[in-house]
C-alpha cells in the first residue's frame, strides 16, 4: 500500500545518506588535487610564529679560529692539496684539522653509517676511532690538539664524546630528546659550549666540562612548553606535564626526520590547545595506531596525523606538489596543501578544528 511505499523511499534515502557519509569520511575521495576545488589558507595560517633566535655562540662564549690549511673534499676522498688521504667512501660529513698534531680526523660513511677516522697530513693507514652502531658526525679537534669531539645520534637523542687521541679514552654527555646543532670548544679545551633543542624547549646555549659535568646555560631559550616528554615508537610524545583525572585530549601525530627538533608549529599548536603530539620520523604503521588507541588519555575520536594521507578515520594534513602555495583541497579525509605549507598549515587547522569544542569528560 502506499504506507508501504514511502517507507522504502525513506529506507532508500537514509541509506544513501548512510552510504555518502561512510565515503566523506573513510578515506580520499575520487579525483585529483587538479579536479578538486582549492580554498585559500588564511594569511595568519601561513606562517607558525617563530621563537627568539638564540644569540650566535661565539658572543657568548670565546671561540678559538680554526687552522689554515689546504686540506678539502673532492669525490668522496680527503685530499691535502693535490695528495690523496683517503680511498673513496659512500660520504664524508664533516672533517677537522690539526697542524699540531699533523691529522686530520673526519666524520665518514664506509657502508651504512657514519664513523670517525683519522689520517695524517702526509699520508698514512687510516685509523678508525671504535666505532658506535649510530652516525657518529660533526667531528672536531679541541684547540690543544689531543682531543676530538663528535656527535652520536642515538635512538633516543644525542650524545657528545670526546675521545683522547694518546690513551684512546672517551668520555660522553648525554643530551636525550636533543639535537645539538652546534659545539665550540673554550680556549683552554677543558669545556665546550653546545647550541642545542629540543621538542618542548627552542635553541639554547649550554656549556660543560668535556667529561659532562658542571653543566649551566649561559643562553636560555625564548620558549620552553609546560609538556612531559615521553618514548613512543622510535619518537617522542609530548602531552600536558600535569593530566587530569579520567582526562582524554585530541592527539596530533607528526612524521619529520628530525623528531627531537624544536618545531614553532608544532609548539604553536600546543600553546593554543590542551593535547598531545607524538612525533616520529617514519609513515605509523597498523602496530602504531593499535599502541596509540591503547593510551588511556588520549580522546580516540579526535587524532590528526601530519606529513601522509589519511590511514582511514584520521584527519590528515600533507603535501602535495600540484596545489598552489597558499591555498588547501579536500580530498575525503585528507588536506592537501602545498609542501612548503604543510606545517605552518597543519598547527592553524588542528587548532581551528578543536576551536570551541567541549571535553568529552566536562570541565
Amino acid at each position: 500500500g502506499r504506507g508501504a511505499r514511502i517507507a522504502v523511499m525513506r529506507f532508500a534515502a537514509l541509506s544513501g545518506l548512510f552510504l555518502f557519509a561512510a565515503c566523506s569520511t573513510t578515506g580520499p575521495s575520487a579525483g585529483t588535487p587538479a579536479t578538486l576545488a582549492s580554498i585559500p589558507i588564511p594569511a595568519a595560517w601561513q606562517v607558525a610564529p617563530p621563537a627568539a633566535a638564540v644569540p650566535d655562540i661565539c658572543a657568548v662564549v670565546t671561540c678559538t679560529a680554526k687552522p689554515v690549511s689546504n686540506v678539502r673534499i673532492e669525490g668522496g676522498r680527503i685530499f691535502n692539496g693535490d695528495k690523496e688521504l683517503t680511498p673513496q667512501f659512500v660520504a664524508i660529513q664533516s672533517f677537522d684539522v690539526s697542524l699540531e698534531r699533523k691529522e686530520v680526523v673526519f666524520s665518514a660513511k664506509r657502508k651504512d653509517n657514519f664513523d670517525i677516522g683519522l689520517v695524517s697530513l702526509d699520508g698514512s693507514d687510516v685509523h678508525w676511532v671504535p666505532e658506535d652502531r649510530a652516525d657518529e658526525t660533526d667531528v672536531q679537534w679541541a684547540p690543544r690538539g689531543n682531543k676530538v669531539s663528535f656527535v652520536v645520534k642515538n635512538a633516543g637523542g644525542e650524545l657528545i664524546r670526546s675521545v683522547h687521541i694518546p690513551t684512546a679514552s672517551q668520555l660522553s654527555a648525554d643530551f636525550p630528546y636533543s639535537i645539538v646543532r652546534r659545539l665550540v670548544w673554550e680556549p683552554a679545551a677543558e669545556r665546550y659550549a653546545i647550541v642545542v633543542e629540543t621538542p618542548d624547549s627552542s635553541p639554547r646555549v649550554e656549556s660543560l666540562r668535556y667529561n659532562g659535568e658542571e653543566r649551566k646555560v649561559i643562553a636560555a631559550p625564548a620558549l620552553r612548553l609546560d609538556v612531559a616528554l615521553e618514548p613512543f615508537a622510535g619518537g617522542v610524545m609530548l602531552r600536558p606535564s600535569a593530566m587530569r583525572y579520567s582526562e582524554r585530549i585530541p592527539m596530533a601525530v607528526w612524521i619529520d626526520p628530525q623528531p627531537f627538533a624544536w618545531s614553532d608549529a608544532r609548539a604553536s599548536l600546543l600553546r593554543e590547545r590542551r593535547m598531545g603530539e607524538i612525533v616520529v620520523s617514519r609513515l605509523p604503521d597498523q602496530a602504531f595506531w593499535d599502541a596509540v588507541r591503547t593510551i588511556p588519555w588520549v580522546d580516540h575520536s579526535r587524532l590528526y596525523l601530519v606529513g601522509a594521507p589519511s590511514p582511514g578515520p584520521v584527519r590528515a594534513i600533507t603535501g602535495d606538489a600540484s596545489v598552489a602555495p597558499g591555498s588547501y583541497v579536500l580530498q575525503g579525509n585528507t588536506v592537501l596543501v602545498a609542501p612548503a605549507d604543510v606545517q605552518s598549515f597543519a598547527a592553524r587547522y588542528i587548532a581551528d578544528q578543536l576551536k570551541g569544542t567541549t571535553p568529552p569528560n566536562g570541565r
